[in-house]
């Protein structure tokens, strides 16, 4: 299986920000998957996920460890899908002990209103926030930024060009007037000339590690989980809830294949179906 061996290699490097204990736990977890289930990443169907964990079950482990296994495999998918490398993620449905009821991890309102308050004080960090969520880029896309004259931010239209996207395709992202507001602010207190929108008190480029640990580092103090990819996930799980038809998130998120974006149908629509549950079942 050597395709499977090289996606696993590409999705622990590509997730370096990860310890290397978590490292060490997701290899040995995806490892023991695929040795149980001697398939190819793409043929993989959700029923041998299931399989596995109930195999899992009679071999004594606890609940904590089979959550934290299905979690690896999880991640893995999300990551093949997110980046355009298979359109199914045989993880989605799939109840774990203890599952997460929001394997997306999209951040709800009260969550973004505590996050937002939390990083008040860090006019660059909320100015990269309000570009995230606003455009759904990725945090690599949105670290490529420039601001020198003629690049990359189109004031008028309100429109941000992505050069260095997925596949190396570019396309234009609409922003909003609270994330023009607030990189207007940033822009007029910042104390260095960078060609960089996003830069460090050097004027180099932020890098996405740094990124990553102050997301850690503000996980800790609000008491969960916060990424850069959430806010992405937030932003299409936000549009589709507003019927924007799929094509056009698509085209914002920059996804190679729709099927990845009618995840957030799918998302959205066991929403719905709990919230029906909810009040139905009184």
């Amino acid at each position: 299986m050597k395709k499977t061996k090289s996606m696993i290699s590409l999705f622990l490097k590509e997730f370096n920000y990860y310890s290397e204990a978590t490292k060490k736990s997701y290899r040995i977890s995806l490892n023991q998957f695929f040795t149980f289930c001697p398939k190819e990443f793409d043929k993989v169907q959700p029923e041998d996920v299931e399989d596995w964990l109930i195999f899992l079950k009679d071999e004594g482990l606890t609940g904590k460890s089979r959550r934290l296994k299905l979690t690896a495999v999880r991640s893995f998918y999300e990551f093949l899908v997110e980046d355009d490398y298979h359109y199914i993620n045989p993880t989605i449905g799939i109840d774990g002990p203890k599952a997460k009821k929001n394997p997306h991890g999209y951040l709800d309102d009260v969550k973004l209103v505590r996050l937002l308050e939390t990083i008040k004080g860090d006019l660059r960090l909320r100015a990269l926030i309000e570009t995230l969520r606003a455009t759904g880029a990725r945090i690599t896309e949105a670290l490529e930024i420039k601001v020198a004259k003629d690049k990359d931010i189109d004031w008028d239209r309100k429109v941000i060009a992505i050069r260095k996207g997925k596949g190396k395709k570019e396309r234009e992202v609409p922003f909003t007037r609270k994330c023009e507001a607030w990189l207007r602010k940033y822009l007029n207190n910042r104390k260095v000339e960078s060609e960089y929108l996003f830069c460090n008190k050097k004027g180099e480029k932020l890098s996405s590690d740094y990124i990553h640990k102050l997301c850690r580092e503000y996980s800790e103090k609000l008491d969960f989980k916060v990424t850069p990819h959430m806010l992405r996930y937030t932003l299409g799980a936000t549009l589709e809830s507003k019927d924007v038809p799929i094509p056009i998130i698509q085209t914002i998120l920059g996804h190679e294949n729709i099927n990845t974006t009618s995840n957030y149908a799918e998302l959205n629509a066991e929403d719905r179906k709990k919230q029906h549950e909810k009040y139905t079942n009184v």
